[in-house]
């Protein structure tokens, strides 16, 4: 069972990928090229984060990330 704060953080991831979704639409990206610039807008702050801090990022760890992306696509 999920908690409070894994359950907005995945809104929070949701929400961002929906940001970036948008963004390759109005460039006339394809299924393909919405989905990566989604993920890298949905994850990428939280990936560098990870690197400056020498830890695993979560998206490599929980494949939950790369699902939450594919759904708000």
């Amino acid at each position: 069972m999920p908690t409070f704060v894994q359950i907005l953080d995945f809104i929070g991831t949701f929400a961002f990928a929906i940001s970036g979704i948008r963004l390759a639409s109005a460039k006339r990206f394809d299924w393909f090229g919405a989905y990566v610039v989604g993920l890298a807008t949905a994850i990428g702050g939280g990936t560098i984060r990870d690197v400056l801090l020498d830890v695993p990022p979560g998206w490599m760890t929980d494949p939950i990330y790369l699902i939450c992306t594919g759904l708000a696509l």
